[in-house]
């Protein structure tokens, strides 16, 4: 998935969506680093913020 796909959904307002198509069957290191910030953005907003902040905690050397 796309971060402009990602964002698109996040527009829509689909953010339980947004989630779904994110996590499904994917490991978080796995998913790149804008992903994981909207991810967690979008998890913060529904309420899970135990998830969201273990989403964005970003090794630093992904950061450079």
């Amino acid at each position: 998935m796309t971060y402009e796909h990602c964002l698109q959904l996040f527009r829509k307002g689909q953010l339980r969506k947004l989630i779904q198509a994110i996590t499904d069957g994917r490991r978080l290191q796995d998913i790149e680093t804008n992903v994981r910030v909207l991810l967690g953005y979008t998890l913060a907003i529904v309420g899970d913020t135990s998830f969201a902040r273990s989403v964005i905690e970003i090794e630093p050397s992904r950061l450079v």
